[in-house]
């Protein structure tokens, strides 16, 4: 079977490049005015900057931001990492060396934060319900006197579930604290207003969003840039918090993805809503438990199917379907979810448990297929048991 046979249910982890992207960045490519280093002193570079900064206002339309206030990085995992390293400096300072996230975080976020420990933060990691909801009252009682940062992430990659993040923003804003927001999964796919919602920080890229890989950015508000430290040095760009030659194409390209996706957030959410239905409809009984709130993401659905063992069951459908047990960001391993665990979810359910994602590109036909050839191989498995 060729690759392009098999079913693709993995949006979560990629998605598809949008044509219109592809277009552009192409355009950009092949086009000398556009594709000159735009820091350069000639009028090529006036062109690429202008086509830059054009990207930039796009970021900030699609979350209520000035345009000033975006910072382009290579991605959300870089963003996570500037975003709470280069405000560490800060927070040492002024004495307010306390963070608070929580379990199901992404590992972007996780794993810096086990870094910012061993440079002598205190870290308190927030356990979400069995629903993977992050509780007012468990923020509000994680919060200390020293608390200068929280880190939530708004829609969880591996189940779907979305934050009130408005909620949590307020609080820590009341609180004093700077707050942070991993959307990589949610620019693009819901309404974010980084002022109505209390943001302060806000990762986001492209590549889940029907864009290209190895862009994203920062969202840094006015306020906070003076107190961001940058990772890099070496050049001038990005007001010195991110230096480094602009990639031109890669950042045009996260331009015009986000203002498709502002065009077609709305379309987009009810034909996620419509494959998820058939979905479920489709592997019925089949499925023992579905991970997670049902008012999350609709693209994202994370299941449990008794007595099959997810990892038997994605091997078995690799040449059929692509799928996943959690995140695609741990270097192709597959272990049981942190975020499952976090949630109290253990034993069996744990490790049957498989995220089916898709999106814009995929058609009903394919998720009812892609449903009865999960469901039928789930059955002939169950069979040996």
């Amino acid at each position: 079977m060729l690759n392009s046979d098999i079913l693709y249910f993995d949006y979560a982890a990629t998605t598809p490049c949008a044509p219109e992207v592809a277009d552009a960045i192409y355009t950009c490519l092949t086009n000398k005015s556009i594709n000159t280093n735009a820091s350069s002193s000639h009028r090529l570079a006036d062109t690429a900057l202008a086509a830059i900064e054009d990207a930039r206002g796009s970021c900030a339309n699609l979350i209520g931001a000035k345009p000033s206030e975006i910072v382009f990085t290579s991605g959300a995992t870089e963003s996570d990492n500037l975003a709470l390293l280069g405000m560490s400096p800060f927070l040492k300072a002024e004495e307010k060396t306390h963070i608070v996230s929580s379990s199901s975080e992404h590992k972007a976020v996780l794993d810096t934060l086990k870094h910012l420990e061993k440079l002598g933060h205190k870290v308190t990691l927030i356990d979400p319900n069995a629903e993977g909801v992050i509780s007012i009252g468990s923020l509000s009682a994680a919060l200390q006197p020293d608390t200068g940062l929280v880190s939530i992430m708004h829609a969880n990659n591996e189940t779907g579930v979305v934050q009130d993040i408005e909620s949590l923003g307020a609080l820590a804003k009341h609180h004093g604290a700077v707050f942070h927001v991993d959307a990589a999964q949610s620019a693009g796919k819901l309404p974010i207003n980084v002022e109505t919602m209390n943001i302060d920080l806000l990762s986001m890229c492209a590549h889940k969003v029907y864009g290209p890989k190895g862009c994203g950015a920062l969202f840094v508000r006015s306020h906070l840039q003076k107190n961001l430290s940058p990772m890099l040095f070496g050049g001038g760009q990005e007001k010195r918090i991110r230096p480094g030659t602009y990639a031109n194409h890669q950042i045009i390209g996260l331009g015009k993805t986000f203002d498709l996706a502002i065009a077609q957030m709305e379309a987009d959410l009810a034909y996620s809503s419509k494959l998820r239905s058939l979905l479920i409809d489709t592997l019925g009984n089949t499925v023992t438990n579905i991970n997670g709130s049902p008012h999350g993401l609709p693209n994202i659905l994370n299941v449990s199917i008794d007595g099959v063992d997810a990892t038997t069951l994605l091997t078995t459908l690799q040449d059929r379907v692509a799928l996943a047990t959690g995140s695609a960001c741990n270097s192709g391993t597959v272990s049981p979810s942190h975020v499952l665990r976090a949630m109290g979810i253990d034993g069996e359910r744990l490790g049957n448990a498989i995220r089916i994602s898709f999106g814009r590109y995929t058609s009903l036909e394919d998720a009812e297929m892609a449903g009865q050839i999960i469901r039928k191989e789930a059955e002939r498995i169950r069979s040996f048991f």
